[in-house]
């Protein structure tokens, strides 16, 4: 991950959290997230910046947290049902 610390004007837990976005839309990480100790060193930021980055995708409802589970993938989108989705939108109704 690239965080921008000069020329990115957001905040830096809204880059960690499109970063995040980026790899459960890619299927990086499948249902459950790594802890958000792991995930602060791996990005290096501090565990601060990557709470309120899980506080934003929670709030998105993309994410649940569990205490003492730890946080899980629950509005991944569905590829498939994303173009089944799109092909109903486009029948012309009667």
């Amino acid at each position: 991950m690239t965080i921008d610390r000069v020329s990115d004007p957001r905040h830096l837990y809204v880059q960690v959290a499109d970063e995040l976005r980026s790899r459960i839309d890619t299927g990086a990480y499948l249902d459950r997230i790594p802890s958000s100790h792991d995930l602060a060193e791996e990005l290096g930021v501090s565990h601060l910046t990557v709470r309120r980055a899980l506080e934003l995708l929670i709030a998105d409802g993309l994410l649940v947290a569990r205490q003492g589970r730890g946080t899980f993938i629950i509005g991944r989108p569905d590829n498939e049902l994303q173009a089944l989705r799109e092909q109903i939108v486009k029948v012309p109704r009667p």
